[in-house]
């Protein structure tokens, strides 16, 4: 049996959130920057392998500053046109996000939903648990179907732009999360 590895997922929105980020710091709208921490390379030139660092010293995938105020959050996707769910894997990121938004720090986590184009930004903030957007049993769970055309606290909808990326620090501003 061959080993599942879940080094790359994701990569394809951490592209298009580096180009807005290049973007935002062009323009001296905001800083923000990805870790690329998650796993060490170890061994020689032709003998090298990933380590994955335990999850406690693991970083938030983004961190950055928006008007003097600290922005921090994790990248997601899902190719479900339905829904994304946070489950137990993510407890650590949520914990992570949590604390960082207890010292007040924006935190969220980023989901795009490939079928839809849109990324989903979900605060993560206040209590633990609610987490300011939809929750099932004791975690909680993206709807799309529900988000899309619906005001859900805690929640921004950031569709692709004509450019193919995502522009969402305006999104949070207009939505009053650097308040």
């Amino acid at each position: 049996m061959k080993a599942t590895t879940f080094a790359y997922r994701g990569i394809g929105l951490e592209a298009v959130l580096d180009l807005a980020h290049d973007l935002y710091a062009k323009r001296g709208t905001a800083l923000v920057r990805h870790y690329h921490l998650a796993a060490r390379m170890r061994g020689g030139p032709s003998g090298g392998h990933a380590v994955v660092l335990p999850r406690e010293q693991q970083p938030v995938d983004y961190h950055g500053c928006v008007a003097g105020r600290m922005v921090v959050f994790d990248a997601k996707e899902t190719k479900d046109r339905v829904e994304w769910s946070l489950d137990r894997r993510y407890s650590h990121q949520v914990d992570r996000l949590w604390a960082w938004s207890s010292f007040g720090a924006l935190a969220f986590f980023a989901v795009e939903c490939v079928p839809r184009h849109t990324l989903f930004l979900l605060r993560i903030h206040g209590e633990l648990p609610p987490f300011g957007f939809p929750v099932t049993a004791a975690w909680p769970r993206c709807d799309f179907e529900l988000a899309v055309g619906h005001e859900v606290a805690g929640m921004v909808i950031v569709p692709a732009n004509p450019e193919g990326w995502y522009d969402w620090l305006p999104a949070v501003q207009l939505r009053g999360w650097l308040d």
